[in-house]
């Protein structure tokens, strides 16, 4: 089935509303997080309120039947054990390391470290790309 060139248009008005966009919330949350990171006198009590927020917000959606949710099974917690581990490790570093270092610094290394990310999902699983990804 053939695109109609209206249909890629379209795709491109998408691009030029959704990365803008995209951008500015990412670079706001980087300074967000720096602010609080050098402010706060004890950062990972913000990342504890973070979670707990998280945690309570998802069980008053699920309440109210906002959305469902499955049962959490044992196949799950080690399926996702390692990778919540890992992700910890991340914040806990990244809360370390964010006063210390420039939000373009920041900024630039999350944007290759997607593409080391996509170098390795290429180079362990044989996983293509194309312009579209």
């Amino acid at each position: 089935m053939k695109k109609s060139p209206d249909s890629s248009a379209g795709e491109y008005v998408q691009y030029a509303f959704w990365f803008p966009l995209f951008t500015l919330s990412s670079v706001s949350m980087v300074i967000l997080n720096k602010y609080c990171a050098a402010s706060f006198p004890q950062p990972y009590s913000l990342l504890a309120f973070q979670n707990t927020m998280t945690i309570v917000l998802n069980f008053i959606g699920l309440q109210l039947g906002v959305f469902t949710m499955r049962s959490f099974t044992a196949q799950q917690f080690k399926m996702f054990a390692i990778p919540s581990v890992l992700f910890v490790g991340m914040l806990v570093t990244s809360l370390r390391g964010l006063p210390l270092v420039s939000v373009a610094t920041t900024v630039v290394f999350r944007a290759l470290s997607t593409c080391v990310v996509a170098f390795g999902d290429f180079l362990f699983f044989s996983k293509k790309f194309n312009a579209g990804v």
